[in-house]
């Protein structure tokens, strides 16, 4: 139905594989979710992201402080907030 394999389908759902744009926007419309659903449940990070974090290593080592921050909760929501506010509208 998502013109894909059964092989191919079980690596995306085992987390083996990743798919493709193209496929990720037929699965979409076959399940009938918003496209932005699906990326929303993806945790890995893009490759983009992945090469920003690798030339800032602060990046990474403000995660690390975050991750073992006593308060993490409320301070990756202040983040967040911060986050939204400042990209609202730039998307």
């Amino acid at each position: 139905m998502i013109g894909a394999s059964a092989p191919h389908v079980t690596d995306i759902e085992l987390d083996r594989r990743r798919p493709s744009p193209e496929l990720l926007v037929r699965i979409a419309e076959k399940l009938g979710v918003p496209l932005s659903e699906l990326e929303a449940l993806d945790a890995r990070l893009r490759p983009d992201v992945k090469e920003w974090m690798e030339e800032r290593p602060e990046v990474s080592q403000l995660l690390r402080r975050l991750k073992d921050a006593p308060d993490a909760e409320q301070l990756l929501r202040k983040l967040r907030r911060i986050v939204d506010r400042e990209t609202k509208g730039k998307a």
